[in-house]
Order: structure tokens, then sequence, then C-alpha cells
């Protein structure tokens, strides 16, 4: 594992992850119901069997050391059919909470959770994290938007010039605060660069002309069909499939999940 997995995790939405997987437990449970019960199984299905049992393997792992009050907290935003007696008797003085004070609370939940489904503590320090997956199974992999992720690295990038420029001007009255900024965007780029230029130069131009000009997609598509003749089909396909092997070399092969 290289540093630069540091850099990776910086545009990665761990709590958006988590949230998805607390949406996803009605359906696991329905899911791992009906499996259970058609005992003639087919082979494939006793495969989506044993994939809902390890979602429910690692989820439980790490519910387990969120405490009660954060379990009661989630599951009423998430999982209300699972409350008990006594859990919604908590919710009743949780009526008497302001908005701002219940987002708090929930986002401080969420944010427990995440640190146990995510390993987030080892991942700090520098040791889990990478394109063989250690650390981290399958299943909390996939829960990772890491096409989301890219789209920020790549408006990150899109913003180096300028900040470049900023830091320069203010290195005079800012010595140290801007030697630790120019040492985060070297670190950006070291992670960054390798992967953009293991692209090919016509999947640059395309993501440079689509993420890195300003332009609205429309524009940049009227633009490419007068250019090159393509049909606005032909350049949506050329645009993903740049787009994706970005993702890969970026995040990995095995860590290549979410949708544009």
């Amino acid at each position: 594992m290289t540093k630069n997995n540091k850099i990776a995790l910086k545009f990665v939405n761990f709590n958006a992850a988590t949230k998805k997987a607390l949406n996803d437990i009605e359906k696991m449970n329905k899911l791992q119901d009906i499996l259970t019960e058609n005992n003639g199984m087919k082979e494939q299905n006793c495969h989506r069997l044993q994939s809902v049992k390890n979602f429910f393997s690692w989820f439980n792992s790490a519910w387990e050391q969120i405490e009660e009050n954060q379990k009661s907290i989630l599951k009423e935003f998430y999982m209300n059919d699972l409350l008990n007696k006594n859990e919604d008797n908590y919710f009743r003085e949780w009526d008497y909470f302001s908005e701002s004070t219940r987002k708090r609370y929930k986002e401080k939940a969420i944010s427990n959770l995440t640190s146990n489904l995510f390993n987030m503590k080892e991942i700090k320090k520098n040791k889990k994290w990478g394109n063989n997956m250690e650390g981290l199974n399958y299943i909390a992999l996939s829960y990772i938007d890491t096409v989301k992720a890219t789209q920020n690295a790549i408006n990150h990038y899109k913003e180096m010039d300028i900040l470049r420029e900023t830091l320069n001007y203010n290195e005079n009255q800012y010595e140290m605060e801007v030697s630790l900024a120019k040492l985060e965007i070297t670190q950006f780029l070291n992670w960054f660069e390798p992967a953009w230029n293991s692209l090919t130069e016509y999947e640059k131009e395309i993501l440079s002309i689509f993420y890195l000009s300003g332009k609205s997609k429309k524009e940049i598509i009227k633009q490419l069909k007068n250019q090159m003749g393509y049909t606005e089909k032909e350049i949506t396909i050329q645009e993903n499939q740049a787009f994706y092997r970005l993702v890969i070399h970026l995040y990995g092969r095995y860590n290549f999940f979410g949708k544009k």
C-alpha cells in the first residue's frame, strides 16, 4: 500500500456508502426470507443466499459496536419496522428535540457506524486500502461509489492551476501554510497524474473537453459533432469508456462501483 492511497480516500464519501447499506437492510431481510424458504434452490440462488449472509455478517459485526441509543436513532430513520417497544418510547422523547439536534445525532450515529463498517481507524493509519482489497471485503467495497469519487478528483484536478497561482501570490505572507498546501498538491498529483497519463491522448482529450473546459454537456456534444462528425450516442460511449478507464486506474478494477 502506498501513501497515495490516503489521497484517494479523500474523494470517497464513506457516510454515503453507510446510508446506502442501511437503506438495503429491509430488502436484504426480505430476500433472505424468500431464499431460505425455497428449499430446492438452484445453484444460482444458493450463491445469492450466501451473498446475503455475507452482507449481514459484515454489517452486524459493525452494528454491534455502536451504542444502543445510536442503534435506535438509525432504526428510526432507516429500519422503522425493527423498532421495539422501548425504542418506540425513546422516540416519544425524541419528538422534543429540534430538527438540527436530530440531524446532529443522526450524523454522529452514521459516522460511528461508518468507522466500523469500513475499518476507518486502520484506513487512516494507511494500512488497509488497495486494489487487492486488503482489509475491506467485497461487500464493503460494493457500497463505495468510486465513480463519484473519480468525478470529485477530476474537479479537484481542474482547480490545480488556480490554487497554485493563489499559493504563489501568498507565499511570502503565509510561508508555513503555503508549504503545507503545496505538499498536498504534490501528493494529489502523484496519485492522480499517473492514472491520467495511463489514458490515451484521445481519452485525455475527451475527458478534458467534458470535465475541464467549463462548457456545458450540450455545448460539448454540439462541438464534437461538428468537429468529428460523431453522433451523440457515439460521443457518449467514448466519454464513458475514457471515464471508466480512469476510475479503474485511480481505484482499481476490483474497487469499481457506482454509476455516473
